[in-house]
């Protein structure tokens, strides 16, 4: 951040009954239709200043943890939202005067909507850090995360897939991880339970979209189908003599 007194923090919890459904609409970095399938379960504002020294136009790294705001939640998907008002900016705008022309652009509320103009908003000067129109939605930063210790690597080829688990604290193979396969009508095509060396096999007769691992109320989820999948043309992969 840079010339920010403060920020507020909104953590939305995309409930796992809907996670299908968001995952449908969106990759995991998007949050269309959020307002959908989530809810606000923490909010608070953030003091930058009390950090660091008064708005000298320098970029600032921070760091936040949520840990103690999902504390008592379940394990799944959440997203997280730093947004400012003008009213937090330090950036030297004393000669600056906004002109009124009676009309209001604005659309939307603050604290809930994913598309947030403020009142007065003009396209011509989003760009203009002393215009209340350059804090809008696309200035703030918003972040997906799942809260989940399950680690999934699936590999697909003419015979269907192999699943590998990893617990990402141990960097161990799952075995027992309840993998659910479902189609792009979202409803379970396959069944499996991962061996005691991290894997399942998955057959090909029907195209998977996407893979839900459980392991008691924690979850992943993985989307396989289409251009979810990485190339290997990214990757070192003619091995060793």
């Amino acid at each position: 951040a840079i010339n920010l007194s403060e920020v507020d923090i909104f953590l939305h919890k995309i409930f796992t009954n809907n996670a299908e459904q968001f995952l449908h609409v969106n990759n995991r970095d998007r949050d269309y239709q959020l307002n959908r399938v989530s809810k606000i379960i923490h909010q608070q504002q953030l003091d930058l200043e009390s950090m660091i020294s008064h708005g000298d136009g320098v970029w600032k790294n921070y760091e936040i943890d949520i840990s103690n705001m999902i504390a008592d939640q379940d394990h799944g998907i959440y997203r997280v939202q730093l947004k400012f008002k003008k009213d937090y900016s330090n950036y030297d705008c004393e000669d600056y005067t906004e002109i009124d022309d009676g009309y209001d652009y604005g659309n939307g509320n603050y604290y809930t909507d994913e598309y947030y103009y403020p009142a007065g908003y003009r396209w011509n000067l989003r760009d203009n850090p002393c215009s209340e129109s350059y804090f809008y939605h696309e200035r703030f930063i918003e972040k997906n995360v799942i809260a989940s210790n399950i680690g999934l690597i699936v590999k697909g080829d003419d015979n269907g897939y192999t699943v590998f688990a990893i617990d990402l604290l141990t960097s161990e193979a799952i075995e027992g991880l309840d993998i659910s396969v479902l189609n792009f009508q979202k409803q379970i095509i396959q069944t499996e339970t991962t061996n005691s060396v991290g894997i399942a096999k998955i057959s090909g007769d029907e195209e998977p979209w996407m893979i839900v691992a459980q392991r008691s109320n924690e979850y992943t989820y993985l989307k396989i189908k289409g251009n979810n999948s990485l190339s290997y043309s990214r990757f070192d992969t003619k091995g060793v003599s």
